[in-house]
């Protein structure tokens, strides 16, 4: 999904026909939604925001570095990795935050699996509903439903 279709979602579900909610305001609504989902998912491992890769001792994180997927013998400085048993190189799982939307055209959502996105959209919907302190009742639901997400999804329900 595109992230203008996205918005145009947005102010379907907010009944919006004024643009009252401009392309940048629903744009950080949807990262915050994205990173609120995303934080929810890496405290349950969702395997969907894990990678892996071969850092170096010294190399910078990586983009969207959250938390190693695991122990290994490293510490973070700063920005930096620096291994703790001399190793020069190691393969390390970890998880990671996804990138932030800009709002370009033709920019994609930030996850793979639609069912994902469509829960940020709601979420985003609810900040920007929140914002201007509408009485919102599906909240609860919202919540239930991110975690009923990573309870059956990822943590083998």
């Amino acid at each position: 999904m595109l992230v203008t279709k996205a918005i145009e979602r947005i102010r379907s579900a907010t009944h919006d026909e004024s643009y009252e909610y401009s392309n940048e305001e629903c744009v950080f609504a949807l990262n915050t939604a994205a990173h609120e989902i995303a934080a929810l998912l890496i405290s349950g491992r969702a395997p969907i925001l894990a990678k892996e890769d071969v850092f170096t001792d010294g190399m910078a994180l990586p983009e969207g570095f959250f938390r190693t997927a695991g122990t290994y013998p490293m510490k973070v400085t700063g920005q930096n990795i620096h291994f703790i048993d001399g190793s020069e190189k190691m393969k390390v799982r970890y998880f990671f935050m996804p990138k932030e939307l800009t709002g370009v055209e033709k920019e994609a959502m930030p996850f793979e699996m639609e069912f994902l996105n469509g829960i940020a959209i709601k979420v985003a919907v609810k900040l920007l509903l929140n914002e201007n302190e509408f009485d919102i009742t599906q909240d609860q639901a919202i919540q239930q439903e991110l975690m009923t997400a990573v309870q059956s999804g990822w943590q083998g329900g």
